[in-house]
């Protein structure tokens, strides 16, 4: 009798799950998810398999994950883009980011960086802003891996911040973006800073300073944005795990226990170094409280840029 409730909680276990991925296979994104895949299976004692579902900016695999039965069984491998800005950047999304999925935690934060070409004659944030002040039709521009992003909404908080008016380019994803940078053909763009450190080490473009609270361990030499003089140009995009929202909160509780223990498996730190990010650094009761005051103020910021996506 007393071994009933465990075997009712076990028949309630899925026999495998399944991490979705809105990006195909081989990025950033998908190794993370990999990683943790593996370290989450020993906890969860099931197998745990990751399925690319690119499409869309990552709203395809937001839509399967949304339907999928609540038990633990699918996962979504979310970001900020998706389950923050999508709400504010489209005017038809076919999936509601608050009341579709629930938290399960954070796997990984990324700060963003404002870089430029090695030959720039700007070596602080100070210069960039001082050059595009007085030549507006050359320097005041800046690039980022997509219209809708975390970078570029970074770019406009700076321009906000400092008084100038900044010009976006948006790109189809970071390895153009980077080329013309490295070539000199934009003076400056905003993305993860993942995405400049090993550049920047190899001085084939210049990182100027990054969004974090404190300087990353990966590129010590790079000030703050609050340093540098801009300390409301500040805060992170993240990669995170999200279930639907009817999911029950012992199993929640059980998928959380299994991200903690992976986070701290050395193959997923080895990961996370690899991959240019930072460790996570909240619960996902942090992590949940977290997300609406992120969608009060980067919904202010996108409204008053006017941006849509669609």
């Amino acid at each position: 009798m007393f071994a009933l409730p465990l075997q009712a909680l076990a028949a309630d276990e899925p026999a495998a799950t399944r991490i979705v991925v809105g990006y195909p296979a081989g990025g950033g994104a998908d190794g993370l998810a990999r990683a943790y895949a593996q370290a989450m299976s020993k906890s969860l004692e099931r197998p745990v398999i990751v399925e690319n579902k690119p499409g869309a900016g990552g709203t395809m695999a937001a839509v399967a994950v949304k339907g999928a039965p609540a038990d633990g069984s699918v996962l979504l491998l979310g970001n900020i883009v998706v389950n923050v800005l999508s709400e504010f950047t489209y005017n038809k999304l076919p999936y509601d980011p608050k009341a579709d999925f629930v938290a399960v935690g954070q796997a990984a934060r990324l700060e963003i960086a404002l870089a430029v070409p090695p030959d720039s004659a700007a070596r602080t944030v100070a210069d960039y802003l001082a050059a595009a002040k007085a030549d507006p039709q050359h320097a005041a521009f800046f690039a980022s891996p997509a219209a809708g992003s975390l970078p570029h909404f970074f770019g406009l908080l700076l321009g906000k911040a400092a008084g100038v008016e900044l010009s976006h380019v948006p790109y189809k994803g970071g390895a153009p973006m980077n080329l013309d940078l490295m070539a000199g053909r934009v003076p400056a763009a905003f993305s993860a800073a993942s995405e400049f450190v090993q550049l920047h080490k190899a001085g084939r473009v210049r990182m100027l300073a990054t969004s974090g609270d404190r300087r990353s361990e990966q590129t010590p030499d790079v000030p703050t944005f609050a340093e540098a003089g801009f300390p409301t140009v500040h805060g992170s995009s993240w990669l995170a795990l999200f279930a639907p929202a009817r999911t029950r909160p012992e199993t929640l509780a059980r998928l959380e226990a299994a991200m903690q223990a992976a986070s701290a498996d050395p193959e997923v730190r080895k990961a996370i170094d690899a991959l240019g990010m930072e460790y996570p650094n909240m619960t996902r009761e942090q992590f949940s409280q977290q997300l609406p005051e992120e969608r009060q103020r980067w919904g202010a910021i996108v409204r008053a840029s006017g941006f849509k996506a669609d």
